[in-house]
């Protein structure tokens, strides 16, 4: 064997299967909510209840906060290292 050969850690390639595993994952949910799409004769089912507004709009409220939190703290943890 050649002696240029790089061993790859671990925690690299277990890293790299649950990347994977989570676009398959999302591609799968995806492609069935297009194929139950393209079935329907009206889509979305006409008696299917509705999210109401203020519900949406504090979800993504919610996310949004999420994100600026997760990316200040980050930030912050870089500065001190």
């Amino acid at each position: 064997m050649s002696e240029d050969k790089k061993n790859i850690p671990g925690i690299k390639i277990a890293f790299y299967i649950v990347v994977l595993t989570e676009i398959m994952f999302f591609a799968g949910i995806i492609s069935a909510y297009l194929i139950a799409a393209a079935k329907a004769t009206d889509w979305p089912p006409i008696d299917q209840p509705r999210l109401p507004l203020a519900v949406s709009v504090g979800n993504v409220l919610i996310l949004l906060s999420s994100a600026f939190t997760m990316n200040l703290f980050s930030n912050n943890a870089a500065k001190e290292t």
